[in-house]
């Protein structure tokens, strides 16, 4: 419940539209509670059966899944508080190879039971802090692309 605070937090903190940049190279199909489609510009919830470009991360929050179909017949599934980064030149092996695990909050100092976090901080300060987290998180992946057409640069 957390990990989806944090990660909800961190869309509304960035205040950013998701602008869709270039030809649709899968579709999300199955989108179960919040999954979250991030790029440079931003992040926002996605919607069964939208269509997205590549050079996105998509990212499921705690309790949520979604199936990623891409144009090539490839289909990644993402199980609760998963992100895969959307490379249209990949294989459907290197794809499937290529989900990682979301950090959960706990990582960020909040507790389990429902209590205040690390030093007393509140789940409205842990969750900002959180999504400053992804946020840097997400500039960082950005930074690290080798490709030369990543809207990332």
């Amino acid at each position: 419940m957390r990990i989806a605070l944090v990660l909800v937090s961190a869309a509304l903190a960035t205040s950013v539209i998701f602008a869709q940049s270039g030809p649709s190279v899968a579709e999300l199909k199955n989108v179960q509670s919040n999954v979250l489609i991030g790029d440079a510009n931003g992040i926002t919830s996605a919607i069964n059966g939208q269509k997205i470009p590549g050079n996105v991360s998509v990212t499921t929050t705690d309790g949520a899944s979604v199936d990623v179909v891409f144009n090539n017949g490839c289909t990644v599934s993402l199980k609760p508080s998963q992100s895969l980064n959307v490379n249209a030149g990949s294989s459907c092996e290197a794809l499937i190879a290529s989900v990682q695990p979301v950090v959960p909050s706990t990582a960020l100092g909040a507790s389990g039971a429902g209590g205040a976090g690390a030093a007393g901080l509140s789940g409205t300060t842990l969750a900002l802090l959180g999504g400053a987290g992804l946020a840097g998180a997400l500039y960082a992946n950005c930074h690290r692309r080798a490709s030369p057409s990543s809207i990332c640069r």
